[in-house]
Protein backbone atom coordinates (compact mmCIF):
# COMPACT_ATOMS: atom_id res chain seq x y z
CA UNK A 1 0.00 0.00 0.00
CA UNK A 2 1.27 3.47 -0.87
CA UNK A 3 0.92 5.87 2.06
CA UNK A 4 1.93 9.36 3.13
CA UNK A 5 3.93 10.00 6.28
CA UNK A 6 2.46 12.51 8.73
CA UNK A 7 4.96 14.18 11.06
CA UNK A 8 4.35 16.72 13.78
CA UNK A 9 1.23 17.90 15.55
CA UNK A 10 -2.01 16.97 13.83
CA UNK A 11 -5.61 15.94 14.43
CA UNK A 12 -6.52 12.37 13.56
CA UNK A 13 -9.87 10.59 13.20
CA UNK A 14 -11.01 7.18 12.07
CA UNK A 15 -14.26 7.21 10.08
CA UNK A 16 -15.85 3.80 9.89
CA UNK A 17 -18.98 2.70 8.01
CA UNK A 18 -19.36 -1.05 8.11
CA UNK A 19 -15.98 -2.62 7.26
CA UNK A 20 -14.84 0.46 5.27
CA UNK A 21 -12.48 2.84 7.06
CA UNK A 22 -11.04 6.25 6.25
CA UNK A 23 -8.21 7.61 8.40
CA UNK A 24 -8.13 11.43 8.40
CA UNK A 25 -4.97 13.30 9.45
CA UNK A 26 -5.08 17.11 9.35
CA UNK A 27 -1.96 19.10 10.21
CA UNK A 28 -1.39 22.64 11.49
CA UNK A 29 -4.33 25.02 11.40
CA UNK A 30 -6.39 22.44 9.51
CA UNK A 31 -6.90 20.67 12.85
CA UNK A 32 -9.83 23.04 13.47
CA UNK A 33 -11.66 21.53 10.48
CA UNK A 34 -11.53 17.93 11.72
CA UNK A 35 -15.22 17.79 12.70
CA UNK A 36 -16.43 19.15 9.36
CA UNK A 37 -14.15 16.88 7.33
CA UNK A 38 -15.12 13.89 9.50
CA UNK A 39 -18.82 14.55 8.93
CA UNK A 40 -18.35 14.99 5.18
CA UNK A 41 -16.33 11.79 4.77
CA UNK A 42 -18.82 9.81 6.87
CA UNK A 43 -21.73 11.07 4.75
CA UNK A 44 -19.87 10.09 1.56
CA UNK A 45 -19.24 6.56 2.85
CA UNK A 46 -22.87 6.13 3.90
CA UNK A 47 -24.22 7.37 0.57
CA UNK A 48 -21.94 5.14 -1.51
CA UNK A 49 -22.95 2.20 0.69
CA UNK A 50 -26.63 2.83 -0.11
CA UNK A 51 -25.92 3.21 -3.83
CA UNK A 52 -24.04 -0.09 -4.11
CA UNK A 53 -26.11 -1.97 -1.57
CA UNK A 54 -23.14 -2.93 0.60
CA UNK A 55 -19.76 -1.83 1.91
CA UNK A 56 -16.31 -3.24 1.07
CA UNK A 57 -13.64 -4.12 3.59
CA UNK A 58 -10.99 -1.55 2.75
CA UNK A 59 -9.11 1.42 4.16
CA UNK A 60 -8.22 4.87 2.85
CA UNK A 61 -5.85 7.53 4.19
CA UNK A 62 -6.68 11.23 3.78
CA UNK A 63 -3.90 13.68 4.73
CA UNK A 64 -4.13 17.48 4.48
CA UNK A 65 -1.57 20.10 5.49
CA UNK A 66 -1.50 23.89 5.16
CA UNK A 67 1.06 25.50 2.87
CA UNK A 68 1.71 29.09 3.83
CA UNK A 69 1.94 30.57 0.36
CA UNK A 70 -1.06 32.60 -0.72
CA UNK A 71 -3.22 30.91 -3.32
CA UNK A 72 -1.28 27.64 -3.32
CA UNK A 73 -3.26 24.48 -4.10
CA UNK A 74 -1.85 21.05 -4.75
CA UNK A 75 -2.71 17.43 -4.14
CA UNK A 76 -2.21 13.89 -5.26
CA UNK A 77 -3.45 10.33 -4.98
CA UNK A 78 -1.43 7.12 -4.57
CA UNK A 79 -3.57 4.01 -4.56
CA UNK A 80 -5.58 4.33 -1.33
CA UNK A 81 -3.96 7.54 -0.05
CA UNK A 82 -4.92 11.18 -0.66
CA UNK A 83 -2.69 14.15 0.13
CA UNK A 84 -3.66 17.83 -0.01
CA UNK A 85 -1.29 20.77 0.41
CA UNK A 86 -2.96 24.15 0.20
CA UNK A 87 -3.28 27.65 1.58
CA UNK A 88 -7.08 27.41 1.38
CA UNK A 89 -9.08 26.51 4.49
CA UNK A 90 -10.81 23.13 4.57
CA UNK A 91 -14.32 24.53 4.86
CA UNK A 92 -17.53 24.79 2.88
CA UNK A 93 -16.37 27.86 0.97
CA UNK A 94 -13.42 25.95 -0.50
CA UNK A 95 -15.16 22.60 -0.82
CA UNK A 96 -14.99 22.82 -4.63
CA UNK A 97 -11.21 22.23 -4.36
CA UNK A 98 -10.90 19.31 -1.95
CA UNK A 99 -14.29 17.57 -2.08
CA UNK A 100 -14.27 16.24 -5.71
CA UNK A 101 -10.93 14.48 -5.23
CA UNK A 102 -11.95 12.95 -1.90
CA UNK A 103 -15.37 11.85 -3.18
CA UNK A 104 -13.79 10.32 -6.29
CA UNK A 105 -11.16 8.29 -4.42
CA UNK A 106 -13.68 7.09 -1.84
CA UNK A 107 -15.78 5.83 -4.78
CA UNK A 108 -12.88 3.61 -5.82
CA UNK A 109 -13.37 1.61 -2.62
CA UNK A 110 -16.41 0.16 -4.39
CA UNK A 111 -15.50 0.45 -8.07
CA UNK A 112 -11.86 0.27 -8.95
CA UNK A 113 -9.16 -2.37 -9.07
CA UNK A 114 -7.61 -5.12 -11.13
CA UNK A 115 -8.47 -8.65 -10.06
CA UNK A 116 -4.85 -9.33 -9.08
CA UNK A 117 -5.03 -6.57 -6.45
CA UNK A 118 -8.68 -7.26 -5.70
CA UNK A 119 -9.99 -6.21 -2.30
CA UNK A 120 -12.96 -7.70 -0.52
CA UNK A 121 -16.13 -6.16 -1.92
CA UNK A 122 -14.53 -4.15 -4.74
CA UNK A 123 -15.84 -4.40 -8.31
CA UNK A 124 -12.76 -5.51 -10.26
CA UNK A 125 -11.69 -6.11 -13.86
CA UNK A 126 -8.97 -8.18 -15.54
CA UNK A 127 -8.85 -6.67 -19.03
CA UNK A 128 -8.83 -2.87 -18.86
CA UNK A 129 -12.28 -1.34 -18.38
CA UNK A 130 -11.23 2.12 -17.24
CA UNK A 131 -14.20 3.75 -18.99
CA UNK A 132 -16.33 2.05 -16.30
CA UNK A 133 -13.91 2.09 -13.38
CA UNK A 134 -12.66 5.68 -13.72
CA UNK A 135 -15.52 7.19 -15.74
CA UNK A 136 -18.45 5.89 -13.70
CA UNK A 137 -16.62 6.67 -10.46
CA UNK A 138 -16.14 10.26 -11.63
CA UNK A 139 -19.86 10.48 -12.44
CA UNK A 140 -20.90 9.15 -9.06
CA UNK A 141 -18.46 11.38 -7.18
CA UNK A 142 -20.43 14.35 -8.57
CA UNK A 143 -23.83 12.74 -8.06
CA UNK A 144 -23.10 11.79 -4.45
CA UNK A 145 -22.05 15.36 -3.62
CA UNK A 146 -25.23 16.69 -5.25
CA UNK A 147 -27.44 14.24 -3.34
CA UNK A 148 -25.83 15.31 -0.09
CA UNK A 149 -26.24 18.96 -1.11
CA UNK A 150 -22.53 19.46 -0.76
CA UNK A 151 -22.60 20.87 -4.30
CA UNK A 152 -25.33 23.20 -5.53
CA UNK A 153 -27.24 22.80 -8.78
CA UNK A 154 -25.35 25.53 -10.61
CA UNK A 155 -22.01 23.97 -9.66
CA UNK A 156 -23.21 20.56 -10.78
CA UNK A 157 -24.29 21.96 -14.16
CA UNK A 158 -21.02 23.87 -14.61
CA UNK A 159 -19.12 20.67 -13.98
CA UNK A 160 -21.30 18.85 -16.51
CA UNK A 161 -20.54 21.57 -19.06
CA UNK A 162 -16.80 21.32 -18.40
CA UNK A 163 -16.94 17.53 -18.68
CA UNK A 164 -18.81 17.77 -21.98
CA UNK A 165 -16.31 20.26 -23.40
CA UNK A 166 -13.38 18.07 -22.34
CA UNK A 167 -14.96 15.02 -23.96
CA UNK A 168 -15.56 16.89 -27.22
CA UNK A 169 -11.94 18.09 -27.27
CA UNK A 170 -10.69 14.48 -27.28
CA UNK A 171 -13.44 12.84 -29.29
CA UNK A 172 -12.85 11.32 -32.70
CA UNK A 173 -9.47 9.61 -32.79
CA UNK A 174 -9.91 6.85 -30.21
CA UNK A 175 -12.93 5.13 -28.74
CA UNK A 176 -13.66 5.68 -25.07
CA UNK A 177 -12.77 2.05 -24.43
CA UNK A 178 -9.51 2.09 -26.42
CA UNK A 179 -8.45 5.32 -24.71
CA UNK A 180 -8.13 3.35 -21.48
CA UNK A 181 -4.92 1.76 -22.77
CA UNK A 182 -3.27 5.07 -21.79
CA UNK A 183 -5.76 6.68 -19.44
CA UNK A 184 -3.39 9.41 -18.24
CA UNK A 185 -2.87 10.71 -21.78
CA UNK A 186 -6.56 10.32 -22.66
CA UNK A 187 -8.32 11.68 -19.60
CA UNK A 188 -10.84 13.54 -21.76
CA UNK A 189 -12.17 10.23 -23.09
CA UNK A 190 -11.62 7.85 -20.16
CA UNK A 191 -12.70 10.00 -17.22
CA UNK A 192 -14.92 12.62 -18.87
CA UNK A 193 -16.21 10.41 -21.68
CA UNK A 194 -16.84 7.53 -19.30
CA UNK A 195 -18.65 9.89 -16.93
CA UNK A 196 -20.92 11.04 -19.77
CA UNK A 197 -21.66 7.42 -20.73
CA UNK A 198 -22.86 6.95 -17.15
CA UNK A 199 -25.00 10.11 -17.35
CA UNK A 200 -26.52 9.00 -20.68
CA UNK A 201 -27.35 5.56 -19.27
CA UNK A 202 -28.82 7.04 -16.09
CA UNK A 203 -31.27 9.13 -18.13
CA UNK A 204 -32.18 6.36 -20.54
CA UNK A 205 -32.77 3.80 -17.80
CA UNK A 206 -35.17 6.14 -16.02
CA UNK A 207 -37.02 6.99 -19.23
CA UNK A 208 -37.35 3.35 -20.34
CA UNK A 209 -38.54 2.14 -16.92
CA UNK A 210 -40.77 5.14 -16.10
CA UNK A 211 -38.46 5.96 -13.17
CA UNK A 212 -38.84 2.52 -11.61
CA UNK A 213 -35.11 1.89 -12.05
CA UNK A 214 -31.95 3.93 -12.41
CA UNK A 215 -28.21 3.59 -12.78
CA UNK A 216 -28.00 2.74 -9.06
CA UNK A 217 -29.70 -0.57 -9.89
CA UNK A 218 -26.93 -1.34 -12.39
CA UNK A 219 -24.25 -0.59 -9.81
CA UNK A 220 -25.97 -2.72 -7.17
CA UNK A 221 -26.17 -5.67 -9.55
CA UNK A 222 -22.51 -5.21 -10.53
CA UNK A 223 -21.60 -5.15 -6.84
CA UNK A 224 -23.57 -8.33 -6.10
CA UNK A 225 -22.18 -10.26 -9.08
CA UNK A 226 -18.58 -9.07 -8.99
CA UNK A 227 -17.79 -7.06 -5.86
CA UNK A 228 -19.03 -9.68 -3.42
CA UNK A 229 -17.76 -12.69 -5.37
CA UNK A 230 -14.30 -11.55 -6.51
CA UNK A 231 -15.13 -12.41 -10.13
CA UNK A 232 -13.80 -10.11 -12.85
CA UNK A 233 -16.26 -8.25 -15.04
CA UNK A 234 -16.04 -7.24 -18.69
CA UNK A 235 -18.01 -4.81 -20.83
CA UNK A 236 -20.38 -7.57 -21.93
CA UNK A 237 -21.49 -7.90 -18.30
CA UNK A 238 -22.37 -4.21 -18.06
CA UNK A 239 -24.30 -4.47 -21.34
CA UNK A 240 -26.16 -7.55 -20.08
CA UNK A 241 -27.17 -5.94 -16.78
CA UNK A 242 -28.32 -2.65 -18.36
CA UNK A 243 -30.29 -4.61 -20.96
CA UNK A 244 -31.93 -6.76 -18.29
CA UNK A 245 -32.95 -3.78 -16.17
CA UNK A 246 -34.44 -1.85 -19.11
CA UNK A 247 -35.72 -4.84 -21.13
CA UNK A 248 -33.95 -3.24 -24.11
CA UNK A 249 -30.90 -4.30 -26.14
CA UNK A 250 -28.12 -1.85 -25.25
CA UNK A 251 -25.39 -3.50 -27.29
CA UNK A 252 -25.83 -1.00 -30.19
CA UNK A 253 -25.37 1.89 -27.73
CA UNK A 254 -22.05 0.49 -26.51
CA UNK A 255 -20.88 -0.37 -30.02
CA UNK A 256 -21.47 3.21 -31.15
CA UNK A 257 -20.29 5.24 -28.20
CA UNK A 258 -17.94 3.10 -26.08
CA UNK A 259 -16.10 0.75 -28.45
CA UNK A 260 -16.94 2.94 -31.45
CA UNK A 261 -16.07 6.60 -32.05
CA UNK A 262 -19.50 8.07 -32.68
CA UNK A 263 -20.18 11.17 -30.59
CA UNK A 264 -22.49 10.73 -27.64
CA UNK A 265 -25.76 12.60 -28.40
CA UNK A 266 -25.90 13.81 -24.83
CA UNK A 267 -27.89 16.91 -25.72
CA UNK A 268 -30.78 14.68 -26.85
CA UNK A 269 -30.66 12.66 -23.61
CA UNK A 270 -30.53 15.81 -21.49
CA UNK A 271 -33.54 17.24 -23.30
CA UNK A 272 -35.39 14.05 -22.42
CA UNK A 273 -34.54 14.88 -18.80
CA UNK A 274 -36.06 18.36 -19.20
CA UNK A 275 -32.86 20.33 -19.77
CA UNK A 276 -32.49 22.81 -22.61
CA UNK A 277 -29.04 22.17 -24.11
CA UNK A 278 -27.30 23.89 -27.01
CA UNK A 279 -23.89 22.96 -28.37
CA UNK A 280 -21.93 25.62 -30.24
CA UNK A 281 -19.06 24.54 -32.47
CA UNK A 282 -16.13 26.73 -33.34
CA UNK A 283 -12.83 26.22 -35.07
CA UNK A 284 -11.19 22.94 -34.09
CA UNK A 285 -7.91 23.57 -32.30
CA UNK A 286 -5.38 21.17 -30.79
CA UNK A 287 -5.94 20.53 -27.10
CA UNK A 288 -3.44 21.82 -24.54
CA UNK A 289 -1.81 18.44 -23.94
CA UNK A 290 -1.07 18.04 -27.68
CA UNK A 291 0.35 21.57 -27.92
CA UNK A 292 2.63 21.17 -24.90
CA UNK A 293 3.79 17.57 -25.35
CA UNK A 294 3.79 17.08 -29.11
CA UNK A 295 4.21 20.49 -30.73
CA UNK A 296 6.53 22.02 -28.11
CA UNK A 297 8.03 18.67 -27.06
CA UNK A 298 7.70 19.61 -23.37
CA UNK A 299 7.41 16.38 -21.42
CA UNK A 300 6.90 17.81 -17.92
CA UNK A 301 6.74 21.06 -15.99
CA UNK A 302 7.83 21.71 -12.41
CA UNK A 303 8.62 24.31 -9.82
CA UNK A 304 6.73 26.04 -7.03
CA UNK A 305 4.36 28.91 -7.97
CA UNK A 306 6.19 32.23 -7.99
CA UNK A 307 9.61 30.59 -7.84
CA UNK A 308 10.20 29.97 -11.52
CA UNK A 309 9.52 26.89 -13.62
CA UNK A 310 11.51 23.88 -14.70
CA UNK A 311 10.79 22.63 -18.22
CA UNK A 312 11.78 19.12 -19.24
CA UNK A 313 12.12 18.79 -23.02
CA UNK A 314 13.24 15.85 -25.13
CA UNK A 315 16.21 16.55 -27.38
CA UNK A 316 17.94 14.27 -29.88
CA UNK A 317 21.65 14.51 -30.57
CA UNK A 318 23.59 12.32 -32.95
CA UNK A 319 26.72 11.02 -31.24
CA UNK A 320 28.67 11.05 -34.51
CA UNK A 321 27.61 14.53 -35.55
CA UNK A 322 26.18 13.09 -38.78
CA UNK A 323 22.61 13.76 -39.97
CA UNK A 324 19.89 12.00 -38.01
CA UNK A 325 19.65 8.90 -40.15
CA UNK A 326 19.46 5.84 -37.94
CA UNK A 327 22.51 6.57 -35.78
CA UNK A 328 22.49 6.06 -32.03
CA UNK A 329 20.98 9.06 -30.26
CA UNK A 330 21.39 10.33 -26.74
CA UNK A 331 18.19 11.53 -25.08
CA UNK A 332 18.17 14.29 -22.48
Amino acid sequence: MYAYLVLGEHAERLVKVGPAEVVIALGGRFKAAINEVHGTVEALLQTYSRIFGGTPKDQLLFVANPYEKKGYRSGGVSRRSISLLTDYALNGANRHFWLPMVAHVIGYLWNGSYVDIQRTGTISFKEQEYWFCAGFTQYYSRVVCARLRLADESGFLRDLERTWEAYLSGHGQLSIHEAGEDKSANRELVYDGGSLVAAALAIQIRNLTQNRNGLDDVMQQMYREFGLTGRAYAMKDVIRIVSQITDEDFEPFFCKYVTGTERLPLEAYLKDAGMDVTIEYGETLPNLRYIVQEMLQIKSLGGAPGDGMFIHRLYEFCQTGAPLSGDVYRFY
